[in-house]
């Protein structure tokens, strides 16, 4: 199976025309065929990038006194070459980044840009934490070269800004000595709550397919 590319089934496919049809979607088809087959390239568009964005750097966070280091969670493939990342939801159970109704909305919104949520690498930050009083996360993306934030706690871990300020435009952000591309949107939890919001999500994911045409 090529790596991060969708095979769907029926159900999968369903699922995927699901989400489009509450993102406001008119329409399945564009005017030219997409290459859904082809091995995502992770290439930045050519034009209108921002200047790059350091991120904080995990290794010159405070000193924490008396307090356990924030546990991320992981899921996924290490090795993909798209990163997600997200708050994760404490009530989602011991080892989980999220309950079962929102990692069932987030599979759809990957199928409907052609990627297999279970291929890509997947990070939960801690949950019931502010960013900025956490500290910038300690993560570790070996090989992702595209990055979806996914909530207010990474948009703001990483850029800064709430998810709302910071979608609708591709980042450049230096994370570990390595520059990924990086898109920002709304949390699952967020659209399950205000379904109206999936139309601008939805165009935040067409923005992060252009990473990986």
């Amino acid at each position: 199976m090529e790596s991060g590319v969708a095979r769907w089934s029926r159900h999968e496919a369903l699922d995927a025309l699901a989400w489009l049809m509450d993102a406001g979607v008119d329409t399945v088809v564009s005017d030219r065929p997409g290459k859904w087959l082809k091995e995502p390239t992770l290439s930045a568009p050519d034009t209108g990038l921002p200047e790059p964005v350091v991120a904080r750097n995990p290794a010159a966070q405070p000193e924490r006194t008396g307090e356990p280091e924030p546990k991320i969670i992981t899921e996924g493939m290490a090795e993909a070459g798209v990163a997600l990342m997200l708050t994760a939801d404490p009530r989602a159970g011991e080892g989980r980044i999220l309950g079962d109704s929102e990692a069932l909305l987030l599979g759809r919104m990957m199928a409907a840009i052609g990627l297999n949520l279970d291929e890509l690498l997947r990070l939960g930050l801690p949950g019931g934490v502010e960013p900025d009083a956490a500290g910038p996360p300690p993560v570790s993306i070996p090989s992702a070269r595209a990055l979806l934030l996914l909530g207010d706690g990474p948009s703001k871990a990483l850029l800064g800004k709430a998810a709302g300020q910071a979608r609708g435009t591709v980042h450049q952000i230096e994370l570990g000595g390595r520059l990924l591309s990086a898109v920002a949107t709304f949390a699952p939890h967020f659209l399950i709550r205000q379904p109206r919001m999936k139309a601008l999500a939805w165009a935040d994911l067409r923005l992060f397919a252009t990473l990986i045409a």
